[in-house]
């Protein structure tokens, strides 16, 4: 049915793999009574010698990996021992540190930084067994050993109509509303980190200059910043009604209200 639908144009070939994978999953569960998450090798593996081929199996089955990554190592491996074959190896008897290099000089212009680090890590893993079971005596280390990172992706800076918008989802009404305006504008328009958010006290404030004083927690070096009219009436807002509820606690346990709970910080006010 759903074959169908894909031939008759129906269904996008994308969602098609949706459906089917879905299908895959029920069936999955109807009949083991549980599901495995798993990856199936999406690639077309022309055969290794016998000799390769034995090695490969004994170290695969020589470790205990989760099946995503059994695939993954599975891949690299086998990916390693291709090339040699089509290099002119059929065994390790003759590969050498500059066959090492060229293999990884080959994959690092086709490979991402990402992937290039993974089929390096195998690969040296798989050399480590090769090792200690007497095929190779090459030194290997410095070829797969090389240290890659992988490109992080830098977050886009939150503009000025994003900010907005989430200071004004704010309900500046409620106890919890008044501190988290006051404490996002600190991080946004001050740079704040949270944790010198959350130290800061009442005496890191100077009114009378307009200026915050803290310590930094993360460098342990002062800062001196200046208080814009927004961040201001924010702080003032925040801490008035902190300063009023401490009031009233205090007045309710001298009056014998025993229960009236009191703040066991009550210098800090986030």
């Amino acid at each position: 049915m759903i074959k169908l639908r894909l031939d008759n144009g129906e269904l996008s070939r994308d969602k098609h793999k949706i459906y089917r994978k879905t299908a895959e999953r029920m069936n999955e569960v109807y009949q083991t009574g549980r599901i495995r998450w798993s990856c199936k090798s999406r690639h077309i593996r022309t055969p290794l010698n016998s000799y390769f081929s034995a090695l490969h199996d004994d170290y695969i089955q020589s470790n205990d990996f989760h099946p995503n990554t059994r695939e993954d190592v599975n891949w690299a491996v086998y990916r390693h021992l291709f090339w040699l074959m089509k290099n002119g190896h059929s065994s390790f008897s003759a590969v050498t540190e500059i066959d090492i290099g060229k293999y990884v000089s080959q994959s690092a212009s086709r490979l991402s930084p990402g992937s290039l680090r993974n089929i390096l890590s195998y690969t040296r893993k798989f050399y480590d067994f090769l090792k200690v079971q007497g095929e190779i005596s090459i030194a290997y280390e410095g070829f797969l050993s090389a240290r890659l990172r992988r490109p992080e992706r830098i977050q886009a800076a939150t503009t000025q109509e994003e900010m907005e918008a989430v200071l004004a989802q704010i309900n500046r009404a409620t106890p919890l509303g008044k501190r988290d305006y006051a404490a996002i504008l600190l991080g946004a328009r001050m740079g704040l980190r949270a944790g010198d958010i959350i130290q800061m006290k009442l005496q890191d404030i100077d009114w009378k200059n307009g200026q915050l004083i803290i310590r930094q927690q993360k460098t342990g070096f002062p800062l001196f910043l200046p208080l814009s009219n927004d961040v201001s009436e924010a702080l003032k807002e925040y801490i008035l009604y902190r300063v009023s509820t401490l009031l009233l606690q205090l007045l309710a346990r001298l009056c014998g209200f025993v229960n009236a709970k009191i703040p066991k910080r009550s210098c800090r006010f986030f």
